[in-house]
């Protein structure tokens, strides 16, 4: 009887702990996620779009930025340099800030950029050779943070698409492409540099890189 005590008391105390362990874990994971949206706000690498986008919203109109963007459309895109609007999460609202895409390098050199890149401590991806038919791109980018006091991710949500639907066509085949975020960076009241990466197909010009949450003001830019 009495080993029958210990036995149903040990059960109890391991139920207990177990409870205890569940419930710390998720106060921890709850915590982790509020601070992370509050300090990058939600990333959208590659949503779904079934119609052509166009910079609408607004968000924040006593923001006044250092940098004047020009507006742009999935027909009316920019080019590689010229400054656009987009939208960024920051602190809790979405931001028009000014953004530009400033340079795209594919092939060789991209490659290593990204196995570099995965190759860091701070890299959560595994880097993987192209697809066939495919090459790594890396696209740099700019944003003008230096109205916003207070320090914040510079990454920027970023997608690639077709200049006329969400699929890349290219040679008779569609290509839909996924984004890698490459910026770990924060800064405060500064033009701050991102990058991220994709595989394209070889030789395919026709694309956009859009800037911005989705949903919100965007930047569109002409493949190179």
């Amino acid at each position: 009887m009495k080993d029958n005590r210990i036995s149903i008391s040990l059960s109890t105390l391991i139920i207990a702990l177990v409870i205890v362990v569940v419930v710390v874990i998720g106060v921890v994971f709850f915590v982790y996620n509020h601070v992370k949206n509050e300090y990058e706000g939600p990333s959208t690498d590659t949503p779904a779009e079934s119609a052509p986008v166009t910079n609408t919203n607004t968000v924040q109109e006593n923001y006044v930025a250092s940098i004047t963007g020009k507006s742009s459309s999935q027909e009316n895109p920019l080019s590689i340099g010229d400054w656009g609007i987009a939208s960024k999460y920051i602190f809790g609202e979405y931001r028009d800030i000014p953004v530009r895409v400033t340079k795209v390098t594919r092939g060789d050199e991209a490659a290593k950029q990204v196995k570099d890149y995965c190759e860091t401590g701070s890299s959560v991806y595994e880097y993987k050779e192209p697809e066939e038919g495919m090459e790594w791109a890396v696209i740099q980018y700019t944003v003008d943070l230096m109205n916003v006091d207070r320090t914040t991710s510079i990454r920027t949500d970023a997608k690639i698409t077709g200049t006329d639907s969400t699929s890349i066509k290219y040679n008779g085949k569609s290509y839909v492409v996924s984004t890698m975020g490459m910026t770990t960076n924060s800064t405060k009241s500064e033009v701050g540099t991102g990058y991220f990466a994709a595989q394209l197909p070889i030789g395919c010009k026709d694309y956009l890189i859009v800037m911005g949450a989705y949903s919100n003001t965007q930047a569109f830019y002409k493949g190179v």
